[in-house]
């Protein structure tokens, strides 16, 4: 089932939301101004200080995107680390942004 999260207007970084951490995603990003489009996981939702962003897998620290540019783009299948998810852009939104949220069937 989708979920989504909404970036406000004049911000940067969306709520906390709860996803099934067995589940692959796709991330569908919204079209908007360019930006840098990040995956932060924490613990907890309601725990704000807690979300770290997702790095690369290659071992290098470098911050994993899931899209930079101006146009939308579907980021996936990724595998989440821990069930609490927010998204973070290097751009504050000039007007609401809503980025989808889908699991990914895996094969058996």
């Amino acid at each position: 089932m989708a979920q989504f999260l909404t970036l406000g207007s004049g911000s940067v970084v969306t709520s906390g939301l709860t996803i099934a951490k067995a589940d692959p995603l796709t991330i569908l990003v919204p079209s908007m101004v360019a930006a840098g489009w990040t995956l932060e996981f924490g613990v907890s939702v309601t725990d704000s200080a807690g979300f770290a962003p997702l790095t690369k897998p290659d071992g290098s620290g470098g911050v994993f995107a899931i899209f930079s540019g101006a146009g939308g783009a579907v980021a996936g299948p990724i595998t989440p680390p821990t069930s609490a998810l927010r998204i973070r852009s290097t751009t504050s939104a000039t007007a609401v942004a809503t980025l989808t949220i889908l699991p990914v069937a895996m094969p058996a």
